[in-house]
């Protein structure tokens, strides 16, 4: 499977890469890059950054009407 390459600034444990390449193939980061990768698209985040593991728990149900709201049957 070709792999999904993401261009942006990398936020790591105790520093930032700027302008990286992750390569992630099968939903798995397979490595790390400062290079250019040949043979694959690379979706270009510019000057964004990316933060592998976070679990983006927004969620506009509970932030409007409050958590028991949420879980109410309609």
């Amino acid at each position: 499977m070709e792999p999904i390459i993401i261009k942006g600034n990398l936020i790591c444990r105790e520093s930032i890469l700027h302008n990286t390449l992750l390569v992630i193939r099968d939903g798995i980061i397979e490595s790390i890059q400062n290079n250019n990768f040949i043979g694959a698209t690379i979706i270009d985040f510019g000057n964004s950054y990316i933060i592998p593991g976070l679990i983006d728990i927004h969620c506009d149900v509970i932030e409007k009407d409050g958590y028991y709201s949420a879980n109410r049957q309609i």
